[in-house]
């Protein structure tokens, strides 16, 4: 019985752009297949986050096995 892939959705934040290519090597380490990445937003956090006053968010549209999925999830 073959598996297909789903469609998900990863939501981050960041402290700089440079980290958004370990989320890319992250999802195709699990063989991933990105489907849309937005562009980051710098934004100013509603509290601090390990001492951090701004973030950058991005999300990444991709598909996947769902066992993969649950391995991104626990990563």
């Amino acid at each position: 019985m073959e598996v297909d892939k789903k469609t998900y959705e990863l939501c981050y934040l960041l402290t700089s752009p440079e980290a958004e290519a370990e989320v890319a090597r992250l999802l195709s380490q699990y063989e991933s297949d990105t489907l849309h990445q937005g562009k980051l937003i710098d934004l100013k956090l509603a509290y601090p986050i390990k001492k951090h006053q701004f973030a950058l968010f991005g999300f990444t549209q991709f598909s996947t096995l769902p066992a993969n999925a649950e391995k991104i999830k626990t990563s």
